[in-house]
């Protein structure tokens, strides 16, 4: 199977920005952090490194989940993602958008490698998908249709950004009684199934995103709908992600 390599190198010591004229809250920008990774099982150091390269148009995230009792840090799952500058036109309007290009998925279950792959195909609107896995039925390559339904699409763990860069965030917090649909991409699939309760085995979600006013400390929230299910984000006033929260899977993220 023909893997394509994913080039990321992060320069983390400068910082880059893509700027919209409108509204500087859409800002893109290389970052580096650290947050709590919180599910059923446990706590886990997540590191989290965005790069935006903006000479090229592209923003590339990668997530560690880190095994503290290991000597070395031994990183138990990790996830590459990048996608590009893009925008895309109604009739009346024409929004930013990032748009996913590829992503690398690798964990460990049982001590054994399962690797994912999803490569976005705009113009077909398909994705082409590779796995490398012990098990048979989660091996070789496969190709799924983007719905038509939808123009604008997210991989999971580039939602923060997504809906920030697109204007999304700031437009629902000025017209609180709206919505936003959009899809997500996961980057985890086939494998979420073994880790995520009462989960379909799909890897394109169609999900919905709503404003849902100001906490205590003046961060905003909205949350995600997806399969009879929601997902918390909020935000601080830059738009920065400070917390996740997904109550359906028992998962917190917390910076």
């Amino acid at each position: 199977m023909k893997i394509y390599l994913v080039l990321f190198s992060f320069l983390l010591s400068s910082c880059s920005l893509f700027k919209n004229k409108n509204q500087p809250s859409t800002e893109l920008a290389t970052t580096k952090a650290n947050y709590k990774y919180i599910d059923v099982q446990g706590e886990l150091p997540m590191h989290r490194n965005v790069l935006f390269e903006e000479s090229k148009h592209k923003l590339s995230t990668m997530i560690k989940l880190i095994d503290p009792d290991k000597k070395e840090n031994e990183v138990m799952e990790k996830i590459i993602s990048v996608s590009e500058v893009g925008s895309i036109k109604n009739r009346k309007t024409k929004r930013n958008i990032l748009r996913p290009n590829i992503s690398q998925f690798t964990t460990w279950l049982e001590g054994k490698r399962y690797f994912s792959q999803i490569k976005v195909l705009s113009k077909s609107r398909e994705l082409i998908i590779n796995l490398e896995s012990p098990e048979a039925k989660w091996t070789g390559e496969s190709k799924v249709s983007l719905p038509r339904s939808l123009s604008m699409y997210c991989f999971y763990t580039q939602i923060a950004e997504c809906l920030k860069f697109s204007n999304v965030l700031f437009e629902l917090k000025k017209n609180p009684n709206s919505s936003m649909k959009f899809g997500i991409i996961w980057e985890s699939y086939p494998y979420m199934t073994e880790q995520w309760e009462n989960f379909p085995a799909e890897a394109v979600t169609a999900a919905r995103v709503v404003y849902d006013g100001d906490a205590e400390n003046g961060d905003s929230k909205y949350n995600v709908e997806f399969n009879g299910q929601v997902a918390y984000f909020h935000f601080d006033k830059k738009f920065e992600l400070r917390k996740f929260l997904w109550v359906a899977q028992g998962i917190s993220i917390l910076r």
